[in-house]
């Protein structure tokens, strides 16, 4: 009986101190980044320079790139791209302030459309994962440093 009552006091314990998914650690399609709206865009744009671009304006701080069929700019690491499926990616950077700095929003949606047949057309689908659009933010963030980083060594030389 002792065994049983130790048992299921340790289990108990395990369980309650099993650690919980944060909100921080949830995959987001937006990225807040502490640089000048300038340095954001051009690294949104380096970001996403092997997406076909329809729309392109920085006065409103909107990127649309045009359909692209599933799988054929990025793969997703576990799923098989599906030939019927076509998606279209549209950025918003937003401008903001934290503490007097530029902060500035980006902010990724991913419309998705899958194509069943001639006669029925298409149908919109909001299915994503945000993993591309993460992988996306990730990309824009590592451009930044780099640049940051260039800017630094240039100013020393």
């Amino acid at each position: 009986m002792k065994f049983f009552i130790l048992l299921a006091s340790l289990l108990t314990f395990a369980c309650a101190s099993s650690p919980e998914v944060s909100e921080e650690t949830k995959i987001s399609n937006s990225q807040v980044y502490r640089y000048s709206f300038d340095e954001v865009w051009r690294a949104t744009q380096v970001a996403l320079q092997a997406y076909p671009i329809k729309v392109n304006n920085s006065e409103k701080g909107i990127i649309h790139t045009e359909f692209i069929h599933d799988g054929e700019t990025w793969e997703h690491p576990t799923k098989k791209a599906k030939s019927s499926i076509r998606y279209q990616l549209k950025v918003r950077a937003i401008k903001g302030v934290i503490r007097s700095k530029p902060a500035i929003k980006v902010a990724i949606d991913k419309t998705t459309r899958k194509h069943k047949n001639f006669i029925e057309g298409s149908t919109d689908e909001s299915n994503s994962d945000y993993l591309e659009e993460a992988v996306i933010l990730y990309r824009i963030k590592r451009e930044l440093i780099i640049e940051h980083a260039l800017n630094k060594l240039q100013q020393k030389e």
